[in-house]
């Protein structure tokens, strides 16, 4: 969609050129009369999609039946914000365009140079500076990584998902990032299609390990898919639930504790409306080790 924005804002240059040799100033509807039949035709179709993308959007919202938590107006802004952007950035650049050949005499560069100057330092400099500033006073630990303790060393960050392979802990769900997965480094799906062999063998594999370790239980999608990044930090309650009788055996209490740890760590949809209730992997085994520590005593 960059791509697209850019293209486009080209087009307007493009569109803009055959009449900034005309006398009288510029207006839309003349840069649109005087531009050739191919930026006229992207004009055209770039409007038309707007126009498509808001009565979709639209559509989304007002027909039912409705996602929860907000899925529906969520999937109607996707489909429309981002040609909207496109043609706010075409427009800006189109007006930018006028303006500079409506001027009736050139301004000096000396006259213009201060105030280049005062932009270039309040939005390369100031601006940075002040956002950064900002961030480290009010938000710190998101500022910094959002990075996770325990025993006083980084073990990870609460954003970035990571393997978990024994039995005391909350497993992962699948991930294609890297040979062996969750590899930061190489973030990135399966890029396999539904209809793919591979696809197909991985996602039974997984289910039948599932069914061997909880036999009768419904398994969630997430417990056999990999995500987008192949790093989601997050499993859904569904899946943790899931692992509560291996986790509580491994670790030697009831399961009913384990599940009522799970429970508490459970994320809602932020601002009650975005997402899906969560849980994320990385946090809730470190309260494990500090709750129920593997051949210990549960902690008080």
């Amino acid at each position: 969609m960059a791509h697209l924005g850019r293209i486009l804002t080209a087009s307007a240059a493009l569109a803009a050129a055959p009449a900034l040799a005309r006398a009288e100033p510029l207006t839309v509807g003349g840069v649109f009369a005087d531009a050739n039949i191919i930026v006229q035709s992207m004009m055209a179709i770039l409007i038309l999609s707007i126009v498509a993308a808001v009565a979709v959007s639209v559509r989304k919202v007002t027909s039912g039946p409705h996602l929860s938590g907000g899925s529906a107006f969520l999937s109607g802004l996707r489909l429309g914000g981002p040609l909207m952007g496109c043609l706010g950035a075409v427009y800006i650049a189109l007006m930018i365009f006028m303006g500079v050949s409506n001027v009736p005499t050139p301004t000096p560069l000396k006259v213009i140079a201060p105030g280049l100057a005062e932009i270039a330092l309040l939005l390369g400099l100031a601006y940075p500076l002040l956002v950064t500033g900002v961030a480290q006073a009010a938000f710190p630990h998101q500022a910094n990584g959002s990075l996770a303790v325990s025993g006083g060393k980084v073990v990870g960050s609460e954003l970035i998902g990571q393997n978990f392979a024994k039995a005391q802990y909350l497993h992962p769900r699948p991930s294609a990032a890297g040979s062996d997965g969750y590899d930061a480094s190489a973030s990135s799906g399966s890029n396999l299609g539904p209809l793919n062999a591979d696809l197909a063998k991985r996602v039974k594999d997984s289910a039948e390990a599932l069914r061997a370790e909880a036999a009768g239980e419904t398994i969630p999608a997430d417990a056999v898919t990999t995500s987008g990044s192949g790093l989601d930090p997050h499993i859904s309650p569904e899946f943790a639930l899931l692992q509560a009788e291996r986790i509580a055996k491994a670790r030697g209490v009831e399961t009913r504790l384990i599940k009522g740890l799970i429970v508490v760590r459970t994320e809602g949809r932020t601002f009650g409306v975005l997402g899906q209730p969560r849980v994320n992997v990385l946090e809730t085994n470190l309260a494990l080790d500090a709750r129920y520590p593997v051949g210990q005593p549960p902690a008080p």
